[in-house]
């Protein structure tokens, strides 16, 4: 597998588009929403995604996410431009249940409430990186139907991921006093 092959980006525009989706590999791996270079911060009154499954209504209010980016411009967020981190078993699912939040209406991602309360949210990017590891490889030999959640091999596999998903969230809150990406609201 080459590197090109391990990692990409795409817009949640372009996740909008099946044929552009199919290029996301369904294996396990983690993904970052990134604002694009000069994209302006502007937080809207209301959240385009549904909300009500969502348990804590004040952290929707526009004045607690204005300050909360606030609070991450003192450690110069706008620049690094990270907004989330986020692992999946299956990473071409995992965008899409990401987008359904965004533009279907859906209720299955809380990460995704807070992009969704972002103006021009469809601009912003998602990278997305394969995790390899001899528990993957063991993961991707057994057949889908035994890969489901709660099997051995994927308590594994996923074990994994939350480790080091926690991991790379934890790096970024040393670096940003910390404070979670925008929309990483548990670690």
């Amino acid at each position: 597998m080459t590197n090109n092959e391990k990692n990409g980006i795409i817009s949640f525009e372009e996740l909008r588009d099946s044929s552009l989706r199919k290029s996301i590999p369904e294996v396990p791996g983690f993904y970052k929403v990134y604002m694009p270079k000069d994209f302006e911060m502007i937080i809207a009154e209301n959240t385009l995604a549904n909300i009500k499954c969502y348990r804590n209504h004040e952290q929707m209010k526009k004045g607690y996410l204005e300050s909360l980016w606030s609070d991450l411009q003192k450690y110069n967020a706008q620049k690094d431009r990270l907004l989330y981190i986020g692992k999946g078993i299956d990473l071409r699912n995992r965008l899409k249940l990401y987008m359904r939040v965004m533009f279907k209406n859906a209720t299955n991602h809380s990460g995704g409430v807070y992009i969704c309360q972002i103006e021009n949210c469809n601009q912003l990017e998602v990278e997305w990186t394969i995790h390899e590891s001899e528990n993957v490889d063991i993961f991707l030999d057994t057949p889908k139907d035994e890969r489901k959640q709660g099997s051995e091999i994927y308590d594994k596999v996923n074990s994994e991921l939350l480790s080091l998903e926690h991991s790379m969230i934890q790096e970024y809150k040393n670096s940003h006093g910390g404070l979670f990406p925008f929309a990483n609201r548990e670690n």
